[in-house]
């Protein structure tokens, strides 16, 4: 799991090196929030657990790009590169069986800005890969079960986010975002909170 952050870390690096050659503002996030699991996925847990599946604590962080849009300084593109984790937790409320599943993916992401005196709305699609994932739980005897066993059928999934935000003119930003994605057909949602800065600032946001 180390190795696997430290390889984001360093890819984050080398295109922060990158972008500063290019004299392109660059930007770095890190935030917090909930994951959990929805749809059919979702209620064939609920009927085997006979209980509601809940959220699993969720961290995210990445580097983004601002790239301006043609003729307009209110909108711009925002590629980005991040590490996600999803997941779920079920527990029945009076057997010890328990669940607990998490993936980590690193995904690439194309949104659009949208920004008026330093507040911002932006959208996009989002496609990730799966790092690593994990799956821990109790049957109802409470004998103890876990797996790190690479789930081929969630390698990729394919999303859409949408968020909002503030950004301060000399570089600092805070923003809330909402994913849904989908991965063998199994729907993930994210909802999140992050901080960040951008390097290379030139100017107010319009507005």
């Amino acid at each position: 799991m180390y190795t696997i952050i430290g390889s984001c870390l360093l890819l984050s690096a080398r295109l922060a090196s990158a972008a500063a050659a290019q004299g392109l503002p660059l930007g770095l996030k890190a935030g917090i929030g909930e994951a959990t699991v929805h749809g059919q996925r979702r209620a064939v847990l609920q009927e085997l657990y006979q209980t509601e599946v809940t959220a699993i604590h969720q961290v995210v962080g990445g580097v983004s790009l601002t790239l301006p849009f043609p003729h307009s300084r209110a909108f711009s593109w925002q590629p980005e590169l991040l590490y996600v984790r999803r997941g779920f937790r079920i527990a029945h409320p009076s057997q010890r069986a328990t669940r607990r599943e998490r993936y980590d993916y690193l995904e690439g992401a194309f949104f659009v800005r949208y920004t008026q005196q330093g507040f911002f709305a932006e959208a996009g699609p989002q496609l990730g890969y799966l790092l690593h994932n994990r799956t821990d739980g109790a049957d109802d005897s409470g004998s103890r079960l876990t797996s790190q066993r690479l789930r081929s059928e969630f390698r990729f999934s394919l999303g859409a986010t949408a968020g909002v935000g503030y950004q301060l003119a000399s570089g600092p930003l805070v923003g809330a975002r909402y994913t849904v994605s989908s991965a063998y057909s199994v729907w993930n949602a994210v909802t999140q909170l992050y901080v960040g800065y951008t390097f290379g600032q030139q100017h107010r946001p319009p507005g």
